[in-house]
């Protein structure tokens, strides 16, 4: 299943760190398939992978989101980039950890 997990591209560099917590999910829901548990794996999953996105991959998504603002969009209020970096960063999180809940627990 580790390989399973890893052998996808992966989008940024904490897909290492996620695939750790998925194999730590699926071992859990193997082990006792109480909704309880796997609610709270789950939502320990959630964090770890946001954490992981607002804390490796966010800065290099402002800093892309900036330097693309200053350089061609000088018109577009900054907030509104910076908003809409931070929708894009989430994104990207949530549809690769589908993506490894489905390869790696199926």
């Amino acid at each position: 299943e580790l390989l399973v997990c890893m052998s996808g591209p992966p989008m940024y560099v904490g897909s290492l760190l996620r695939c750790h917590v998925c194999m730590l999910l699926c071992t859990s829901r193997r082990i006792t398939h109480s909704r309880l548990s796997l609610s709270v794996s789950l939502s320990v999953f959630l964090s770890v992978s946001l954490s992981v996105c607002l804390s490796v991959f966010l800065s290099v998504c402002i800093s892309v989101c900036l330097s693309v603002c200053l350089s061609v969009c000088l018109s577009v209020s900054l907030s509104v980039c910076l908003s809409l970096c931070l929708s894009l960063c989430l994104f990207l999180s949530l549809c690769e950890l589908k993506v490894r809940i489905l390869l790696a627990c199926n």
